[in-house]
């Protein structure tokens, strides 16, 4: 009939579509156990099938697991002597950049204002035996992220309105010179509020005197993207890219990139069932960024990463792990002919929270959290690192290991 043309036609379609090898149609009898058999024979085919396709996937994935739990996983305990922490100003969600020079230290530090929507840029000389002078500056938004190369300063950040991120170009300039040294301010270029990026959330920079780094988390699809921009002194603004491409495979969660030179580092935390923490490796050429392969650093549950690069491509990465909840750190060393990370030590971080992490010099490092929840002002401590792992010294052992 008329009502059964449909379902004839559909279903003569879908038979030709299939391989006839794969599935082959069953034998036709007058029999109807005969017809019964075949039929059954034919889905037990395809059982058998599924089940060897899904074993042969399990298989790989634990091998995949186990590989990268003997791989990865640190050796050794980080030898990392933290100082006595310093209270800041009440923040969340901290980002820290340094701004040393010969003649002194200075950090400048991007976090969130409680129960606001709005973030303080803050520029601090070091002054480890007391308070040191701070100008701030106070821009309405979230999620602050900073960077600086030389006396130029690049400031992304979401908007407190919807899910856009906006990016910014500042300068170090002379404040003041009164009391006990001189006080160093960010002077913004062009609009207050910045220009205007691309959609996304958790935003992340990186800069190296000339071509900016910034990732970001998606909207709809939790995917990382990353987009690069060129900075002009003479028009002070940054030229972005049109268009972003993807970073990493999978869904990723709290991105963060950095560079020294023309070495970009960037990292993020998985958001599937048993989490862990990928990375890749870059390197600037021609104002854009050539990115490695995909590596793994850990297998555990993780979130809220921080990253910095020194002049020895030591990499020192901050997470939060979730199952143990612990703030840790991570050391590794760049192995540049196969653009892979090498995990020496691991250590405690002093603070709970979101921490931020820099390189002041090539064996200290800066970190900064919010504090705990008894104590929610901003806190810093310097750490000095014995005996820090630099790629001549672990050469040999880096390829034995390979």
């Amino acid at each position: 009939s008329v009502l059964d043309f449909p379902r004839l036609f559909f279903s003569a379609k879908l038979r030709s579509s299939c391989p006839p090898t794969l599935f082959p149609p069953p034998p036709r009898s007058s029999h109807p156990a005969f017809n019964r058999g075949a039929a059954a024979m034919v889905q037990w085919k395809v059982a058998v099938m599924g089940a060897v396709g899904l074993g042969a996937f399990l298989v790989n994935r634990g091998v995949s697991l186990l590989l990268d739990t003997l791989v990865s996983s640190p050796k050794s305990e980080c030898s990392v002597e933290w100082r006595e922490t310093h209270p800041l100003q009440s923040g969340t969600s901290p980002s820290v950049a340094d701004a040393s020079t010969a003649e002194e230290d200075v950090a400048v530090l991007a976090y969130e204002v409680p129960q606001q929507a709005m973030f303080v840029v803050e520029t601090r000389r070091l002054n480890y035996d007391g308070q040191a002078p701070a100008a701030t500056t106070l821009t309405t938004g979230v999620q602050p992220s900073v960077s600086v190369a030389g006396r130029v300063v690049v400031e992304v950040h979401k908007s407190e309105h919807f899910a856009g991120i906006y990016g910014r170009l500042g300068e170090l300039v002379v404040a003041s010179e009164e009391g006990s040294g001189r006080e160093l301010r960010v002077q913004w270029k062009g609009r207050r509020e910045g220009q205007w990026l691309w959609f996304g959330s958790e935003p992340s920079v990186a800069f190296n005197g000339r071509v900016v780094m910034e990732v970001h988390r998606g909207v709809t699809i939790p995917l990382v993207w990353c987009q690069t921009g060129v900075v002009h002194r003479g028009l002070n603004q940054i030229q972005w890219s049109d268009s972003c491409e993807k970073l990493f495979k999978g869904r990723v969660q709290s991105p963060a990139v950095c560079c020294r030179g023309t070495r970009v580092v960037a990292a993020g935390a998985l958001m599937r069932f048993r989490g862990g923490l990928v990375y890749r490796i870059g390197h600037i050429s021609d104002d854009r960024v050539w990115w490695g392969k995909q590596g793994y650093l850990s297998s555990m549950p993780a979130a809220t990463l921080a990253i910095t690069v020194n002049d020895n491509d030591t990499v020192a990465l901050a997470y939060r792990e979730i199952r143990p909840a612990a703030q840790c750190v991570l050391l590794c060393t760049v192995h540049s002919p196969t653009d892979t990370l090498v995990v020496h030590e691991h250590g405690p971080l002093p603070h709970s929270g979101d921490c931020a992490v820099v390189f002041l010099t090539p064996n200290s490092l800066l970190a900064t959290s919010p504090g705990s929840a008894s104590s929610p002002a901003a806190s810093s401590s310097a750490a000095a690192l014995q005996a820090l792992p630099c790629v001549p010294a672990h050469s040999a052992e880096v390829e034995d290991r390979l």
